[in-house]
């Protein structure tokens, strides 16, 4: 297992609105819509985002874990991201 992997938050814990939106991205559409814009992504690619963004998740869970209950976007604040931002430039163990 990764570090990245050590300090993600694993997708099954993750808030209900971020599995939502993170399974939307990989669903294909019909006739009428193309689907989520994750499917244009390589297999690769999608295992670096997720990583990345449970690795975001992990972050506000050990941190700040009210966080997870507000909605994914009213989560990036500038506070939040420079402390994650630190925490990324320390290699934190």
């Amino acid at each position: 297992m990764s570090k990245a992997e050590r300090l993600s938050l694993p997708f099954t814990p993750w808030p209900a609105p971020d599995r939502r939106a993170w399974q939307s991205a990989f669903t294909r559409g019909d006739i009428f819509d193309d689907g989520g814009q994750g499917l244009r992504l390589s297999a690769a690619s999608r295992r670096n985002y997720e990583v990345g963004y449970a690795r975001w998740l992990g972050f506000l869970s050990r941190n700040d874990p009210a966080a997870l209950s507000t909605t994914p976007t009213a989560r990036v604040t500038r506070a939040r991201v420079t402390a994650y931002s630190t925490e990324l430039a320390q290699g934190r163990k």
